[in-house]
């Protein structure tokens, strides 16, 4: 055989061996997807006020039982990486979000998050920013362009959108019909509704831009609805992942399959929650975890 066949037969079979590599990877990350607990939170407070807040306090306790107990709290954006196929995640990732926009994440999350250096999201309601109202105790509920500002400058902070104006329920301009929320309306056309989501996305994609956000590539749905077209006209408009507040949902993140980004349930964490039930949510298998690695072992894929 002469040393150019040999040569050919040479790098035939390291192309073989490069590909069968390159499918046991993809089979491997289809086997094993990574499992992302999402904690949902809101108003950061310094006494305790209710079921949509938590002290500072009670925030780093519970930071610091999931850095305890072996949980790397992680961006969202590595989360989108890591389902787009560019990224690698923890073995045991969580990620923590704030929704709605409250004048309380400047003053007191934003200091915790700095001095602790764990990333977190907050999601905004772009037309409660720079608003006048205050609570019983006088201080102002919401953002201010400044304040939203020093959010979005921060390494530990990614800002993203919670609606420009649908986290409420809404009068139709064309049909005087009230919207519950993000959803469409019962027999509404779809060039309407895709009209009514764009626009209130590019009121909000100027507030947050003209702020220093980078890009809108994530939200988090007003009360947690949406539908499937509200996906698909979301992700015509660059968001790449989508949260709901769905406690049960598996998120189950695969490596390399954005589709699996869409419909990431979240668990509320607020001032009582105790440790138990906050691990439990963490720990506990999901139906669709337990049904897949049932297949698994049956195939004996899976010890």
């Amino acid at each position: 055989m002469s040393m150019r066949a040999k040569l050919a037969g040479a790098l035939g079979m390291l192309a073989v061996s490069l590909l069968l590599l390159a499918g046991i990877s993809a089979l491997t990350d289809l086997l094993n997807p990574v499992r992302v607990p999402v904690l949902m939170l809101h108003s950061v407070t310094r006494e305790p006020e209710g079921e949509w807040s938590i002290t500072a306090e009670k925030l780093r306790e519970d930071i610091t039982l999931l850095q305890a107990q072996g949980y790397e709290i992680v961006s969202l954006q590595q989360v989108i990486d890591y389902g787009e196929g560019k990224g690698n995640l923890p073995e045991r990732p969580v990620c923590l979000t704030f929704d709605d926009g409250y004048h309380d994440n400047y003053t007191e999350l934003l200091p915790l998050v700095e001095e602790l250096q764990v990333p977190v999201t907050v999601f905004v309601i772009g037309c409660t920013v720079d608003s006048d109202k205050v609570n019983d105790a006088g201080q102002r509920v919401w953002l201010s362009t400044e304040e939203l500002n020093a959010l979005a400058a921060s390494p530990w902070v990614t800002v993203q959108t919670h609606t420009w104006n649908l986290h409420r329920e809404t009068t139709d301009a064309d049909s005087g019909r009230t919207r519950t929320y993000i959803l469409p309306l019962e027999g509404e056309t779809e060039a309407h509704y895709r009209a009514v989501l764009t626009e209130d996305f590019q009121q909000e994609q100027a507030l947050l831009t003209g702020s220093g956000v980078s890009e809108l590539c994530a939200m988090a749905y007003p009360h947690g609805d949406g539908c499937s077209l509200t996906e698909e006209i979301l992700g015509e408009l660059g968001i790449r992942l989508t949260l709901t507040t769905d406690y049960s949902a598996g998120n189950l993140v695969y490596r390399g399959r954005a589709d699996s980004l869409y419909n990431l349930g979240r668990m509320n964490l607020n001032n009582d929650t105790t440790a138990e039930q906050l691990l439990a949510y963490l720990q506990r298998p999901t139906q669709r975890e337990a049904i897949w690695h049932l297949c698994l072992r049956r195939l004996g894929l899976l010890s």
